[in-house]
């Protein structure tokens, strides 16, 4: 767009705004000011028929009061005289009074007489039933407390709206009591709307308020006017809106309530809006002119600027564009002139200076900079908005293999691992949304080969002139030897760190299995040493009794045959307590001879446990090992000072011998099974004070399941099962997940080395192929569950 262009637009625009300027002013002025004036006028007139209606009503009431207060009318509603009708009540009478009824009621509310006139037909008609009921249901009407006491108002019955008045019926000096109420109707029709409104010389439009169907305008001022008037007065000065219908035409409407003060009518005045009308004609004629006085304005002011501006203008233009087409900054511009263009010039010649000099600035510093950016072993790139690639230096070709013109374009995350892309959305997104304004994170981009780099990614929000987010630039550094380098250094720590852990646990089980080994060469030796003088006490005992038999029938013999000894004899007899010592002797003997096989027992048992001399496997009865075992640690479940006794539940079933490492499984046995005396040592107490604990118990369960394995497949070998449960104070789930770790004891520092646990799963799991379980809920007790197979498959 030229120059001139541009000139005849703004003055055009200039114009145009300036027309519409003055006439939204004017129309906002002129036009509310008419409006108001129509506004003003229509809520008059709708005052006029409201006064109107109001004067309509007060005839009717006084039209009551004069004929309420009559001597005739008071002895007629008690003696209902049919003089007072055909002189009074004649239908000329009514018609003349424009009534449509006119009921007598006495003092008890008892229509003495009623008399109803249609004025359309000049026909006579019953008086309405609905109103009948009304007076029945709703006494208000008839109720006067004083002579001066009156009721009038608007009433809505099925057959229209009524205008009413009721007065006491009294003397005509207005004394005596009150009779009864006179009421006097009229029905506010079609004919009285056309009374009125001739009467006031405007249209009337009346709707019952609680219609069902109402026109558009109506229902839409229904609930505003109703709620403006909730505390208004019948006709007392109403809220009335005024609201425009049309162009052409403009309404005012007000809630007319009924005698008991609720909504009762709509009334709507409309008039024509002549004001307005003529307002807006008046308005447009005054926009035109101005309009033409705009244009003859700015034909001349046009000509002036293309004249002393426009002109000079387009000279000094076409030599700038010669300047620029040429591009040689050492070309200058001339004016003859001293005005402002001159100055422009002077201007324009000392920026083509230092144009000049920062060209020649900005293509040394740009080599610089192209010669850093290419050469730098880094990554920079640059992305717009919806992150892709924008800038890349050529270091991304030398490390990914990806040409540039391949990679400018396309979205950066198409290059990144897609397990990595999830995290880069994720830090873009944040940069994007401004939450931070740089991250550094680590990604694995694809080279062109297929193989993955690691770089160090570091990235800043760009934030353009005005504030708008740019786009992100960074820097991408190859760290994927050094992270290389960092993941062997971890495995060689790890690899040295298992190692450490595998010598602990072998030391750890070297310790206790040489405990375990000194034990068993120590019980073992002292069965060997007690078994020798046993053996020859238990082996010599049963020679000894028949020695004894017979030495003691020798006696018996002696005795028969000599029944009289000496008296020396006697007196020895006496001391020893002969008879004792012969009763007595075979007790004697027997009881050794009993605690010489509980000993026999104790030392077979001691060998069992031992087994020093069964380090390999063989086929063995679990029970006996059990056995073994228990008699060890029985002194344990005795009761002591502040311990009560441990009772011992024995389920054993019917097994066959199991293929194990024995003297390895007794150890398991022996862990367990103390860990449980452990586990009881507080009910133990608790028994003690209180009786009514549980007692502590200790069970073992032993039994075969044919083709059926815990945690094994192998379904086909028959297992042994070995419980041993206690009602002690269970443990946590935490502490069941560790409880085989190496180290872990839920025991008082100095009270385990949490060793126990570790070295049997390894006895149960590793050496036996089986498993070693265990149950337990805080407060309900543990169960450790040993599961062998019968056969060891080598």
């Amino acid at each position: 767009m030229t120059l001139r262009q541009k000139t005849l637009l703004i003055i055009g625009v200039t114009l145009l705004c300036l027309v519409m300027a003055l006439y939204l002013s004017l129309s906002t002025i002129w036009l509310n000011r008419v409006a108001q004036i129509e506004f003003q006028q229509t809520h008059q007139n709708v005052e006029r028929v409201t006064e109107a209606l109001a004067n309509n009503l007060q005839e009717l009431n006084s039209t009551a009061k004069d004929w309420a207060g009559w001597d005739d009318t008071y002895a007629f509603v008690e003696d209902v005289n049919e003089k007072y009708i055909q002189e009074n009540l004649a239908e000329t009478s009514l018609a003349n009074l424009r009534l449509n009824f006119m009921v007598f009621i006495n003092r008890r509310g008892q229509i003495k007489y009623g008399k109803g006139l249609d004025l359309q037909q000049k026909v006579a008609t019953p008086v309405p039933a609905s109103l009948k009921q009304y007076i029945a249901t709703r006494p208000g009407l008839l109720q006067h407390s004083t002579p001066n006491s009156s009721h009038r108002g608007i009433l809505l019955l099925p057959e229209g709206s009524l205008l009413v008045a009721s007065q006491p019926i009294l003397k005509s000096d207005r004394t005596g009591s009150i009779r009864g109420s006179l009421i006097l109707g009229r029905f506010l029709n079609r004919g009285e709307l056309i009374r009125l409104s001739q009467l006031t010389r405007l249209p009337l439009t009346i709707y019952p308020f609680h219609q069902a169907q109402l026109p558009q305008d109506f229902q839409a001022i229904k609930d505003a006017l109703a709620q403006d008037l909730s505390d208004a007065k019948t006709f007392a000065k109403s809220a009335i809106i005024v609201r425009p219908l049309s162009s052409a035409r403009i309404a005012g409407y007000t809630l007319l309530r009924d005698i008991e003060g609720q909504p009762g009518l709509l009334l709507r005045v409309d008039t024509p809006r002549d004001i307005y009308q003529q307002g807006k004609q008046g308005l447009d004629y005054l926009v035109l002119a101005l309009l033409a006085v705009g244009v003859v304005f700015g034909c001349v002011t046009l000509l002036l600027l293309e004249k002393w501006v426009l002109s000079p203008l387009a000279q000094f233009s076409t030599t700038v564009r010669r300047i620029r087409a040429k591009g040689d900054l050492k070309e200058r511009l001339f004016t003859k002139s001293r005005d402002e263009l001159s100055h422009l010039s002077t201007a324009i010649n000392q920026l083509l200076a230092t144009l000049q000099q920062s060209q020649l600035q900005l293509s040394q510093s740009e080599e610089r900079y192209r010669s850093v950016v290419n050469n730098i072993q880094e990554v920079i790139f640059q992305t717009d908005p919806a992150g892709r690639w924008t800038f890349l230096n050529p270091a991304w070709t030398e490390i990914t293999g990806f040409s540039l013109e391949e990679s400018l374009g396309k979205p950066c995350w198409t290059f990144i691992h897609l397990e990595d892309q999830p995290y880069y959305n994720q830090q873009f997104r944040r940069l994007m949304e401004g939450e931070i304004q740089d991250t550094r994170y680590e990604l694995r981009f694809q080279t062109n080969d297929g193989r993955d780099r690691i770089f160090e990614v570091h990235s800043r929000l760009i934030v353009g002139r005005c504030r708008e987010i740019a786009g992100i630039a960074g820097t991408l550094h190859d760290i994927t030897e050094r992270k290389l380098a960092e993941a062997r250094e971890r495995e060689k720590a790890q690899e040295l760190e298992r190692t450490l852990l595998e010598l602990t646990q072998a030391q750890s089980q070297l310790i206790h299995s040489e405990k375990m080994s000194s034990l068993g060469q120590l019980v073992a030796g002292v069965a060997h040493e007690i078994n020798n003088p046993i053996s020859f006490v238990y082996g010599n005992i049963n020679h000894a009794t028949g020695y004894v038999e017979d030495i003691l029938k020798l006696i018996n013999c002696y005795q028969q045959e000599y029944p009289h000894p000496s008296d020396a004899i006697r007196e020895k007899m006496q001391d020893m307590d002969f008879s004792f010592v012969v009763s007595d002797l075979p007790k004697l003997l027997a009881s050794m001879k009993i605690g010489s096989e509980r000993i026999c027992d104790i030392v077979q048992s001691l060998q069992n446990f031992s087994r020093l001399n069964e380090a390999e496997k063989k086929r063995v009865d679990i029970h006996e090992g059990i056995e073994s075992t228990l008699l060890i640690l029985r002194h344990k479940l005795k009761a002591k000072d502040e311990y009560s006794e441990i009772e011992l539940i024995k389920e054993y079933g019917k097994l066959p011998k199991v293929e194990c490492y024995p003297g390895h499984l007794n150890q398991v046995l022996m862990n367990l099974i103390a860990n449980a005396i452990d586990a009881l040592e507080e009910r133990r107490m608790d028994k003690r004070r209180d009786s009514s604990q549980a007692s502590p118990f200790i069970r073992i369960r032993t039994e075969v399941k044919e083709d059926y394995s815990l945690l094994s497949d192998e379904s086909s070998i028959s297992r042994v099962f070995i419980y041993v449960t206690d009602n002690g104070a269970g443990m946590t789930e935490e502490v069941c997940s560790r409880l085989f770790d190496p180290f872990f004891t839920t025991k008082p520092i100095g009270k385990g080395t949490g060793l126990g646990l570790s070295i049997s799963y390894g006895i149960i799991v590793e050496k036996h192929k089986g498993q070693l379980l265990v149950k337990s809920e805080l407060n309900q007790g543990s169960e450790f569950i040993i599961e062998l197979p019968i056969r060891q498959n080598d």
